[in-house]
């Protein structure tokens, strides 16, 4: 029953890592394809390793590839300082009141404005001056990072809500992000047909916020069988919401 509990874990981390990122693939995405369709300059102690240039690619993939090591490397080392800090009944208070703020600012805006994720993409664009002029590589690459990072933060807080085990917590967002980049396209497509995914995720958040007061503050704990059981009724009223009544999800279409 451990093992099945920790694959369920997973798999909603890998859920709320794919449906919460799409907004943020889709603006590293933008940033990369400003980069020429020509070799990646590596440095000289790497220009001579085999293979690695075949590797990497032209530079708009191998920014993406390179970007996709950086998000390890940089969330792995969040997630380790979120995990560590969450420990603290004020720290998990204020986690908590920011996934609520979080998942009701979200859920308002699903049932107001269609195609969320692609407003919130044009909404972070802004912040990038793109022209049409080519971007440098190593810039760029440095700029993908950055973003990364600061995008994902949300998405570290919801996580670590979930469980605070570490390898847990990294095992699920080092999958969804390798997915997120390997099948962004596929991703949005699937998400576009099923809208209902994205509701899913902010209602699980919404739930996990609700988890962490009731332990906190009323010390009513909800072990992990119980949190699979509340996570799968979320999951399967919500798809089973969108099949009954379409309309109900026509915002993320």
């Amino acid at each position: 029953m451990e093992i099945l509990t920790a694959l369920a874990i997973v798999l909603q981390l890998v859920l709320l890592e794919a449906t919460m990122s799409l907004d943020n693939i889709l603006v590293l995405s933008a940033l990369a394809s400003r980069l020429p369709k020509l070799p990646t300059p590596l440095p000289k102690l790497l220009a001579g390793i085999p293979f690695l240039d075949r590797f990497l690619g032209r530079q708009r993939q191998s920014a993406l590839r390179i970007g996709l090591l950086g998000a390890y490397l940089g969330e792995g080392l969040m997630l380790l300082l979120i995990t560590t800090i969450v420990r603290y009944p004020i720290i998990k208070i204020i986690g908590a009141l920011y996934l609520l703020q979080l998942s009701g600012r979200h859920l308002y805006q699903l049932a107001g404005r269609p195609d969320l994720h692609r407003r919130q993409a044009q909404a972070k664009l802004r912040r990038f001056p793109l022209n049409r002029t080519q971007a440098k590589f190593w810039p760029t690459v440095f700029t993908i990072e950055l973003s990364d990072l600061a995008f994902s933060l949300d998405n570290l807080i919801a996580v670590v809500a979930i469980t605070n085990r570490f390898l847990l917590a990294f095992s699920g967002v080092a999958i969804g992000i390798f997915l997120m980049r390997l099948a962004a396209g596929r991703i949005i497509s699937l998400i576009d047909r099923w809208p209902s995914l994205v509701w899913t995720a902010y209602f699980l958040i919404l739930a996990v916020a609700g988890e962490l007061l009731l332990g906190v503050l009323f010390h009513l704990y909800i072990n992990d069988i119980h949190k699979l059981f509340i996570s799968m009724i979320i999951v399967v009223f919500c798809l089973s919401a969108q099949v009954l009544s379409p309309t109900i999800f026509k915002a993320g279409r």
